[in-house]
C-alpha cells in the first residue's frame, strides 16, 4: 500500500469511527492500514492514538493500551524531528489516563513521570492523572501535594493573602505556609504599616 492509499484508508477509518458512529468498521480500516507498516515502523502518533480510542470504545482495552504505547513511541520519534513537548506530554496523558481507568495506577505514574514538569497546557491534566493514580494507590498525602502543585501552576484572578486578610508582607509573620485564597475584593487590602 503506497502512502496516499494508506492515508486514504486511515481517513476512511476516522470517518467511520468518529463521524458515522461505526467503530467496528473504523477499527477494521485502521487495522488494515497499520498492518501495512514494516515491522518496527511507526505511524504518526495521531493514527495510533485515534485507533486506540476506537479500540477503547469497543471495549478492547488491552489492544487499545498497545496502541497508546505505540502512539507515545511515535510522538517521541516525531519530537526528535520537530521539538514540541506538548505532543509527547499529550500522549503520556492519554496513556496514563487509560492505565488509571484500567486499575493500573503504578504504571500510570511511570507513564506520565517524564512529562510532569512540562511547561505546556497539558501540565495540569498530567497532574490530575497523577492525583488519581495516587488516590488509587492510597497515597492521599501525595495526592494533596499534587493538587497543591497543580493549583499553584494555574493562573488565578485573585491573589494570595494572609489569614488576617492583608496582602502585604509584614502582616504575615509566619510566612507563606499560612497563606490562603480569599475573595478578589481583598486583594489590595494592606495592613496599617504598609499603607
Amino acid at each position: 500500500m503506497d502512502r496516499d492509499e494508506y492515508l486514504r484508508v486511515i481517513r476512511r477509518g476516522y470517518d467511520l469511527a468518529f463521524e458515522e458512529a461505526q467503530p467496528e468498521a473504523g477499527a477494521l480500516q485502521y487495522a488494515s492500514a497499520l498492518a501495512t507498516l514494516s515491522p518496527g515502523e511507526l505511524a504518526y502518533s495521531d493514527h495510533h492514538g485515534e485507533y486506540a480510542t476506537v479500540l477503547e470504545k469497543l471495549g478492547r482495552h488491552e489492544d487499545s493500551l498497545v496502541q497508546r504505547r505505540l502512539a507515545l513511541a511515535a510522538a517521541i520519534q516525531e519530537d526528535g524531528q520537530h521539538p514540541d513537548p506538548i505532543v509527547v506530554a499529550l500522549n503520556r496523558y492519554f496513556l496514563g489516563q487509560q492505565l488509571v481507568e484500567m486499575g493500573r495506577p503504578a504504571e500510570a505514574l511511570e507513564a506520565i513521570a517524564l512529562s510532569l514538569n512540562t511547561r505546556t497546557s497539558v501540565g495540569a491534566p498530567l497532574l490530575t492523572v497523577q492525583a488519581e493514580a495516587l488516590v488509587a494507590l492510597g497515597e492521599l498525602e501525595k495526592q494533596r501535594w499534587s493538587q497543591l502543585q497543580r493549583w499553584r501552576k494555574t493562573p488565578r484572578s485573585s491573589a494570595l493573602v494572609s489569614r488576617s486578610g492583608y496582602s502585604c508582607c509584614s502582616s504575615n509573620p509566619k510566612g507563606r505556609n499560612e497563606m490562603q485564597l480569599t475573595r478578589p475584593a481583598m486583594v489590595n487590602r494592606r495592613c496599617r504599616p504598609c499603607r
